[in-house]
């Protein structure tokens, strides 16, 4: 069962059946109602972060960075949050805690997760990085206000938003001939305190 296939029962796309599962203030009572049904009627059980593609494309990039270190990638321990909130990420945090010895590194799928597990880091008096690295993924506005500036991934926001317009506009102008493509963007590495 998948986040599609809700979407289809209740007949809207699946980012609002993402907003429904992560930001219902966000969605309008009758949608959220009819969203919610199908969630009902199909069974659907939420997978947390791991469903969502870009996770898995995070992840998979993980193991490809470990791999060109010449690390095995079985070494990346992974905690699964049902949400990608910073008060997952500070259960996060908390969870690391509890089982004893922490990573020397640690790679959160977005900042605001990164950011929760900062403040659950440092609340425990951990330091970092001097204790533990800690590296997010948006480069958020956030990301360079917090206690300890974060490190993270920026994607090229403006390049995305232009080329997917034009492509929108070519596909509405030109239906017959409109190619779909896949464009991959390359991200650039955002080094601040957060990291050795």
């Amino acid at each position: 069962m998948s986040i599609k296939e809700v979407a289809a029962r209740a007949g809207v796309s699946p980012g609002t059946v993402s907003n429904v599962l992560n930001r219902p203030e966000k969605v309008a009572g009758e949608t959220r109602e009819r969203v919610e049904a199908a969630i009902r009627d199909l069974g659907f059980v939420r997978h947390g972060s791991a469903s969502i593609r870009q996770c898995q494309d995070r992840r998979r990039g993980a193991y490809q960075a470990l791999t060109a270190a010449g690390r095995d990638p079985r070494e990346l321990r992974e905690i699964s949050m049902p949400t990608m909130t910073a008060k997952a990420g500070q259960e996060a945090a908390e969870k690391l805690l509890s089982e004893g010895a922490l990573p020397g590194a640690l790679f959160c799928a977005n900042d605001l997760l990164a950011l929760g597990v900062l403040r659950g880091l440092l609340h425990a008096g951990v330091r970092v990085p001097g204790d533990v690295s800690l590296i997010g993924y948006d480069d958020i506005d956030f990301a360079s206000a917090s206690a300890v500036s974060l490190s993270s991934i920026r994607q090229p926001t403006y390049q995305l938003g232009r080329v997917a317009t034009e492509l929108l506009l070519d596909e509405c102008d030109n239906p017959e001939t409109h190619a779909h493509q896949q464009i991959m963007f390359q991200p650039d590495l955002v080094v601040r305190e957060s990291t050795r």
